[in-house]
């Protein structure tokens, strides 16, 4: 009995410290891979318990408790060696359940030392509690009694005096107590998960925020998050039109491809809604069921079914640039207040994002704007000059005898000249046009997908655009249309050249090259 027992004691100090190890000793394990350790754990433990057992149960019961530690064993071995991430996450609990009922049918051994650890069934409830969903527990505590019960008449049927009542009342009262231990573990667990899970969203969409440069991808990610961490069916965030601007539009979104998404615009100085009140006062804002309707933007209602909503304020710098928005389209009531704060901290971190991104934003205009007129610079039209394809308008416009102005009306008179043409450029210009100063008094237009006919048209237009602005004052232009495999600059050379002839050729007019 001595070398079994040593034998035994080696066997589960091995497989201990292997499992103790893989658990506690540093390495990042799934969670089936952990409920399956923490299971072979438990298996040893319930072993080291039927080796104790036999201690103390008469001599002819030896070999059972020892047969029982092994079957023990066995299970510890699996729980060690099995590919738990290839299994169902039910296995596990399957086992337990599945050793309990080997333990029963063993009958008269573990019938007659149940009294002696009972309460492990309350360790087994914490294991299930620890690896389980909601609900197991419930599940196991009629298994649990069940094949307490097999045990008892197995063990009877043997010979074995009956424990009587008073065992079985501790058993229930046990199974009682376990079940409550083993939910509560599985639901402060599972809020746990839903935090954590949470949270990691959050570091990983700050970290994706302060690196990203493009402000919509940035703002759907934030929706995204947004969405996820509070449960909403989707979430939009609105952005100002501009600095001073009461009307907010969407910037970023997240499910919600409403019919109307890609022009929806609520206005916080028309009507009360939940939105206005939260960019207004700064703070967050639920709207949560129908008694708060009054609260919600019509805009959303109409366009995502919006039936409850909370808005968070975004802010940088202490000034509103937006607000983050989360709709359900079903009535709440209430929202977690760990999820509520992590969307706090996300709106928190997604305005001054924005407050970067449009400060990033507005350097690089004004590093590409010509300061005078407002057009494109010089660095700016080269820039765009990349993008010319065959067959886009390339114009040169140059005000006709210009340095008269400056010498006889002086300085001052000629700034606003120019900043009459780059209006008068600008309001003709369409939305894909680049309206630019190249120099001096002169100009330049690129014009995709126009050709020669519509560059022509664009000039004509410009010039009676002028005379209703600056009359006396006329321009000269050079326009030509970009070739298949020529380098952009060549193609502006061409419109020079031709500039330069309708200079020579007795100004106020257009020529082609």
């Amino acid at each position: 009995m001595s070398v079994r027992s040593e034998h035994l004691r080696r066997m589960m100090g091995a497989y201990v410290a292997r499992v103790i190890g893989d658990l506690f000793g540093g390495r990042d394990v799934d969670d089936r891979t952990y409920a399956g350790r923490l299971f072979a754990l438990f298996a040893m433990g319930l072993a080291m318990v039927f080796v104790l057992t036999g201690w103390l149960l008469p001599s002819e019961s030896v070999n059972s408790a020892l047969t029982l530690a092994l079957v023990a064993m066995a299970f510890a071995a699996l729980g060690v060696f099995l590919p738990w991430h290839a299994v169902p996450a039910t296995t596990p609990f399957a086992l337990m359940i599945a050793g309990l009922f080997a333990v029963a049918a063993a009958g008269e051994p573990a019938y007659r030392g149940l009294h002696h650890y009972v309460g492990l069934y309350v360790v087994l409830f914490a294991y299930i509690g620890l690896t389980q969903p909601p609900g197991r527990s419930i599940i196991a505590a009629p298994l649990m009694l069940t094949s307490f019960l097999i045990a008892r008449e197995l063990a009877v049927d043997d010979g074995a005096t009956d424990l009587g009542q008073t065992v079985v009342a501790e058993l229930l009262s046990v199974l009682l107590m376990g079940t409550l231990l083993g939910e509560t573990l599985a639901q402060l667990l599972r809020r746990r998960h839903v935090v954590t899970d949470g949270v990691t969203r959050l570091l990983d969409a700050v970290g994706f925020l302060n690196h990203l440069d493009d402000e919509r991808e940035a703002l759907n990610e934030v929706a995204r998050v947004c969405a996820d961490v509070l449960g909403a069916d989707s979430a939009v965030v609105m952005i100002a039109e501009s600095p001073d601007s009461t009307r907010y539009q969407t910037a970023g979104r997240a499910n919600a491809e409403g019919t109307r998404s890609d022009a929806r615009i609520i206005d916080i100085g028309v009507g009360a809604s939940a939105t206005a009140a939260a960019i207004l006062a700064g703070r967050t804002v639920f709207a949560g069921d129908d008694t708060a309707a009054r609260l919600m933007s019509p805009t959303l209602v109409a366009d995502l079914g919006a039936r409850s909503i909370v808005a968070f304020p975004l802010r940088s710098d202490g000034e509103p640039v937006g607000a983050l928005i989360a709709i359900w389209r079903e009535p709440v009531g209430t929202l977690d207040r760990l999820r509520l704060e992590s969307a706090e901290l996300l709106a928190d971190q997604a305005g001054k994002a924005v407050g970067r991104l449009q400060q990033r934003s507005a350097l690089t205009v004004e590093t590409l704007t010509d300061p005078l007129t407002g057009l494109s610079n010089r660095r700016h039209l080269d820039l765009m000059l990349q993008r010319v394809r065959p067959g886009d308008g390339v114009v040169l416009l140059d005000l006709d005898h210009f340095k008269r102005v400056n010498d006889s009306l002086g300085h001052a008179v000629g700034d606003q000249v120019l900043r009459r043409f780059g209006e008068c450029l600008r309001s003709v210009a369409r939305g894909d046009d680049c309206a630019a100063r190249y120099g001096g008094e002169e100009f330049a237009l690129l014009l995709p997908g126009t050709g020669q006919r519509g560059a022509a048209q664009v000039i004509e237009r410009v010039r009676e655009r002028w005379l209703s602005i600056e009359n006396g004052l006329t321009f000269s232009a050079g326009y030509t249309v970009a070739r298949t495999d020529e380098d952009p600059q060549v193609t502006l050379a061409r419109a020079d050249e031709a500039l330069y002839l309708a200079k020579a050729l007795g100004r106020d007019r257009a020529e082609v090259a």
